[in-house]
């Protein structure tokens, strides 16, 4: 059975009202082809890769145990979070990846659990989940710390984070991002097929504004993930490219995209962690 029954209400803080509301418009209007990107690799090798890695790096998740996709778009990690033997949950700001999202979960039949809330202000309790889980969501946030401190706490003590980003547009600012970026093919769900036509100028003014843009990754991740106080804190399959700094003409290599894990501490450690803050 797949449901849109939420077990939260939808959140009615936007993380910024004016720059999430951007974002989410502009999502809204990549529903379609996002969702048929997300059919696709859910029926190819990309779907079977993340459920491999989301049973290798959530091996602590027991069998029925709660996960949560936030920012789930069209619900590949929900769906194969289900298919993993979860309970799944999926939310989003953008109430078209929902209504998509919904469709996808019918067609695969999985059993996943939607609503709409935004990823800096959860509206689910505390220690509510085993997981959380994310694809390419939070470097389109403008308050990205404040979405890593709330699926921090909607995570049980032990609990897991696994998500999967990258530099996304740090070619706006960073010479060699940009040289890697005008030399290379269009990323896998650029192509005309899952664009639909349609306008990127509105995402590409966003992330001039996003606070991600300007910050080397995954540092930074790794960085605000300790001192969140989450543990077992790494990066794994790093995509890294080689690119020629226009400069000095030596090679330098960058990490393109990145998956991030981390535990949230068990409550006696999380509790000394607060209280040294």
């Amino acid at each position: 059975m797949t449901t849109t029954t939420p077990i939260c209400e939808t959140a009615s803080v936007k993380s910024s009202a004016s720059l999430g509301d951007k974002v989410s418009s502009y999502w809204n209007t990549r529903a379609e082809g996002y969702s048929l990107r997300t059919a696709d690799e859910l029926n190819g090798p990309r779907g079977a890769h993340w459920q491999e890695r989301l049973l290798s790096n959530l091996r602590g998740v027991p069998s029925g145990g709660s996960v949560l996709d936030v920012g789930c778009g069209p619900a590949l990690l929900a769906i194969t979070a289900a298919r993993c033997g979860w309970k799944a949950y999926g939310c989003d700001s953008s109430p078209e990846m929902l209504r998509r999202a919904l469709e996808n979960a019918k067609t695969a039949g999985a059993d996943v659990t939607f609503c709409q809330c935004d990823a800096a202000a959860l509206s689910f309790a505390d220690e509510t989940f085993d997981a959380v889980i994310s694809r390419n969501v939070l470097w389109n946030l403008p308050h990205p710390e404040r979405a890593l401190k709330e699926w921090m706490r909607v995570l049980k003590p032990g609990g897991r984070l696994l998500y999967e980003d990258g530099n996304h547009y740090r070619h706006l600012v960073d010479p060699l991002f940009k040289r890697h970026h005008d030399n290379m093919p269009a990323p896998f769900g650029h192509q005309p097929q899952y664009m639909l036509n349609v306008d990127t100028s509105a995402i590409d003014a966003i992330a001039q504004t996003l606070p991600l843009t300007q910050e080397l990754r995954p540092q930074w991740d790794l960085h605000a993930l300790i001192d969140l106080g989450f543990t077992e804190t790494q990066v794994i399959e790093p995509s890294l490219a080689e690119v020629s700094d226009p400069l000095s003409g030596k090679s330098i290599r960058i990490v393109t995209d990145f998956v991030a894990a981390a535990t949230k501490p068990a409550a006696a450690a999380f509790s000394n962690v607060t209280a040294a803050t």
